[in-house]
């Protein structure tokens, strides 16, 4: 369901140990930047899953590699969605189509550090649910090798990329906002409620929860229109 998490529907702004091997990126260390070769698997709602690849150029003139799926006329070549094997606690689910998204991450004017955030989203045929765990296999090894695993339990309160609330500066009797929203490349804005109702849940309520598991407060989302600048203006 939604990590961190609006499902049933709770948002809960705790963090959960994930267990970092090799090069595999933890949200234990949100401010650390993951180094080229770090990988992670999330499982954003029941359907979607979302994996994340760090890449590097070695020179302006080089093509990212791997996953350098957007050729010069930006024009994306998506894996085939048969390319991949999404295991359920075991069971096989079939992947439906498969979206992308590129942004650097890090790019310093000193000296040459790049990194670069790819990130493959599955869309399942399937459904994920709590605590159940996703791996993610391919049949080309040009996208990863078979020593990269991609894995992610569906924690109930597992972090979400989704989820945006600051928890600190704030008076304590004026309210308080989080937005609940996600950009997901080629395959557009991530659709909040019916990513909810994909997760057994009909109406766009969400909790936040104490510490302990206790329902702190319970309201309805309300969407919030947002509009940008035009790049002239910048």
């Amino acid at each position: 369901m939604f990590p961190a998490r609006i499902c049933s529907t709770i948002l809960a702004l705790a963090i959960t140990p994930l267990v970092a091997a090799d090069l595999t990126i933890s949200d234990d260390a949100p401010l650390e930047l993951p180094k080229p070769g770090a990988h992670q698997l999330r499982i954003l709602t029941p359907h979607l899953l979302e994996l994340t690849l760090i890449t590097t150029k070695k020179t302006p003139a080089a093509p990212p590699d791997p996953w350098n799926l957007v050729d010069r006329q930006n024009r994306l070549h998506a894996p085939d969605p048969k390319t991949f094997q999404v295991l359920v606690d075991g069971k096989p689910v079939a992947v439906q189509s498969v979206g992308f998204k590129r942004r650097v991450l890090y790019a310093p004017l000193k000296e040459r550090d790049l990194r670069i955030g790819n990130y493959l989203y599955l869309q399942l045929g399937g459904l994920i649910t709590s605590n159940q765990t996703a791996e993610v296999r391919t049949t080309d090894p040009k996208l990863w090798p078979a020593s990269t695993r991609f894995s992610a339990r569906d924690d109930p309160l597992r972090w979400s990329p989704a989820i945006h609330v600051n928890q600190a500066g704030y008076l304590p009797a004026f309210p308080k906002t989080a937005l609940v929203g996600y950009y997901l490349g080629s395959f557009g804005e991530l659709e909040v409620v019916k990513a909810i109702s994909q997760g057994g849940e009909t109406s766009s309520g969400f909790q936040v929860l104490d510490r302990d598991g206790k329902v702190a407060f319970a309201g309805r989302l309300k969407p919030r229109g947002d509009q940008g600048f035009p790049f002239a203006t910048y």
